[in-house]
């Protein structure tokens, strides 16, 4: 749901925020009429209001997208990231910050120029970053709704954790699909070493039985029935381990060969 949605206000970003100011501002520069009415102060106390808030805000969204992506640089933590709310608080509030400098800026010049031009630019300028965070966002928010791996990184990360767990012979194959934000699917296809699934001890007490003269069918199938218990506890202990070192990963779907 999150991600539809951040599809959803990236779409409505591009149409509406992009499609309407480049609408207007290609409207009045092909007008020809470039003429400058007075200052609206009241206009400039709101861009100056809006810019103090966004500029907060903004601080506030780095911080949080600098403590999230840890080692990694902004672009890495950008391809990387399963929640896409804080990027685009991130790049929203950014976009704002700049683009109601650039409002100040056109009417700053408009009025010592006296030519609206500048204001007409600043809106153009104002339209093309609406359009690329949008369709930034919509490239981001479109993958992981596909269904998005892992990177190669923690995929590799986690193949070696399992391969070096003692009852793992083999990993047949591996893949992860990203289902929401810290939440992980992992699909794995092992081999696991047999003799763990076969306690001596166990079988040497069934030996005993059957040379005592006990009835080898019922041994034999008690002991089939043991090693069905003993494989879901293996799987149970492989699927532990992994949640506790990896706990975005929420579901598992192991299969033993």
């Amino acid at each position: 749901a999150r991600y539809l949605w951040n599809l959803i206000s990236a779409v409505g970003m591009f149409f509406i925020g992009f499609g309407v100011t480049a609408f207007h501002g290609f409207h009045a520069l092909l007008s020809g009429h470039y003429e400058v009415g007075p200052i609206s102060w009241i206009g400039i106390g709101v861009l100056v209001i809006s810019f103090i808030i966004e500029f907060i805000v903004l601080s506030q969204a780095y911080k949080e997208v600098k403590r999230l992506k840890q080692s990694r640089t902004f672009y890495e933590y950008f391809l990387e990231s399963d929640d896409p709310t804080v990027i685009a608080v991130l790049l929203e509030d950014g976009v704002a910050v700049l683009g109601v400098s650039f409002a100040l800026l056109g009417i700053g010049l408009g009025q010592v120029f006296q030519s609206a031009i500048f204001d007409i630019i600043a809106s153009l300028f104002i339209a093309l970053l609406l359009g690329l965070m949008a369709v930034l966002l919509a490239l981001v928010n479109g993958k992981l709704l596909m269904g998005r791996s892992a990177t190669t990184h923690k995929e590799d990360e986690i193949s070696s954790f399992i391969q070096a767990l003692p009852e793992v012979e083999r990993i047949e194959s591996l893949t992860t699909k990203i289902i929401g934000a810290s939440n992980m699917r992992l699909s794995l296809e092992i081999e696991i070493y047999g003799h763990l699934l076969i306690p001596q001890n166990v079988l040497e007490q069934d030996k005993k039985k059957i040379e005592e003269g006990a009835d080898i069918m019922k041994v034999l199938t008690r002991s089939s029935e043991r090693m069905v218990r003993v494989t879901g506890e293996r799987i149970n202990q492989i699927e532990q381990k992994i949640r506790i070192n990896f706990p975005e990963i929420t579901l598992i779907d192991l299969e033993i060969h």
